[in-house]
């Protein structure tokens, strides 16, 4: 085992400049190819994950490049439409309809007052999402400052014809005790804290002056919804899948049919990052095959130059491995020792293209996440296998150990 050690180490000195030449091949397309295929398995398990997180996250509908006199005009019976739909029922909605409004009064410049009061009519399903609490029928939920403001209002009915100034956008409605009246009717309420609707990615709107009725209450409250002086009303919807299997084409599905729906003169649409990922590893699948096409045919380069240099060197040592076999070994000693010689050279040269393939990436121009994958190694240390095993084949097909004597003579 020494002796065949001490044999490689030599011949792979003595023909160390051909033998670079191919380690440099082979560390070409080894590090052009880990980017590939890293790419490509990256881009899988990135795929994968970010399908798994959009069957459980929250997707906020927003409007884009909409004018229409009602907001967000996602009707009420639009969804209730939608909803009953079989077609759509592995996807849960999650709607309210919003109404701005405000209090404000004025009796001296040191005592004024104006203050934000929203009314929302929500589903039960966004109000857990909010709140993470079961509703309760028929109460009534309110913010902590849509209280605050609600009892001065009580107050300040009494005596608001003696302000200089009061107002109530929105319809008539404050607090007395354990009771909420609007326009007269009387509501069981509970405070809540403080909550943030989604509103679209990365921001949220405070709840904490919302009063809340039930959806279902929509049209029992004669809020103005068409006003043309004043835009107050708003549909808020999002969407959350109801198990793990993500399918896209539910929600666009339904957000077509809203777009048809509607008297807007914009869109709606949800922020789908699965999507946008996808649309990205689209954009670049097309560079990346080239950049793959070039490392495939580098490889092969490689392999090629190691069949040729087989060729020459086992030519040139035919006397040797004659005389080797006279003394005893065998033709299988001789192509071990040979294909462990390339075998040493393609590994050397792939293993220091993986350990450099970031460089490689700058040189794709390449930006994006990409994660070491074994793979890559695998293919490539088969790839060194097969070419220098396939070489020296080819190379000693013609030295069998009958044609020993004749190579000797030959040689003398």
């Amino acid at each position: 085992m020494g002796y065949s050690i001490r044999k490689i180490v030599r011949n792979l000195c003595d023909n160390w400049l051909l033998y670079l030449v191919i380690a440099a091949l082979f560390m070409l397309g080894a590090g052009l190819f880990s980017v590939c295929m890293n790419y490509r398995m990256t881009s899988r398990e990135l795929l994968w994950e970010s399908k798994q997180k959009s069957a459980e996250r929250l997707y906020v509908a927003v409007e884009l490049n909409g004018q229409s006199r009602q907001g967000y005009s996602i009707s009420y019976d639009t969804y209730v439409r939608l909803r009953s739909d079989e077609q759509y029922q592995d996807l849960e909605m999650l709607f309210a309809e919003q109404f701005y409004g405000g209090f404000g009064y004025y009796r001296s410049e040191e005592d004024a007052m104006m203050r934000n009061l929203n009314t929302y009519f929500m589903n039960d399903a966004l109000f857990e999402e909010l709140y993470h609490l079961p509703r309760k029928d028929g109460v009534v939920y309110v913010g902590k400052e849509a209280y605050d403001t609600l009892t001065i209002v009580s107050g300040m009915r009494e005596i608001k014809d003696e302000l200089p100034y009061f107002n109530m956008t929105g319809e008539e409605m404050y607090i007395e005790g354990d009771v909420l009246f609007v326009e007269g009717e009387a509501y069981p309420y509970e405070v809540v804290e403080d909550a943030g609707l989604p509103v679209f990615e990365d921001y949220m709107e405070s709840m904490t002056y919302a009063v809340i009725f039930p959806l279902e209450n929509v049209h029992e409250i004669p809020y103005e919804k068409d006003s043309e002086d004043d835009n107050r009303h708003y549909s808020r919807l999002s969407y959350r899948y109801r198990n793990a299997d993500y399918r896209e084409d539910l929600i666009a599905g339904q957000l077509q049919e809203i777009n048809h729906a509607t008297s807007s003169t914009g869109y709606f649409t949800v922020q789908d990052e699965y999507k946008e990922l996808k649309r990205q590893m689209d954009d670049y699948q097309w560079d990346m095959d080239r950049w793959m096409l070039a490392a495939v045919s580098i490889l092969l380069l490689a392999g090629v130059g190691c069949m040729g240099a087989m060729f020459l060197l086992l030519n040139k040592r035919r006397h040797l491995i004659a005389v080797s076999i006279a003394y005893g070994s065998t033709i299988r000693r001789e192509i071990f020792e040979a294909v462990a010689e390339n075998l040493i050279v393609l590994l050397l040269g792939g293993g220091i293209g993986i350990a450099i393939w970031p460089l490689f990436r700058k040189i794709i121009l390449y930006q994006g996440e990409l994660r070491m994958n074994v793979t890559a190694i695998g293919i490539l240390a088969a790839a060194a296998l097969v070419f220098s095993t396939g070489s020296v084949l080819a190379g000693i097909h013609e030295i069998k150990v009958q044609n020993v004597a004749a190579a000797l003579k030959e040689d003398a």
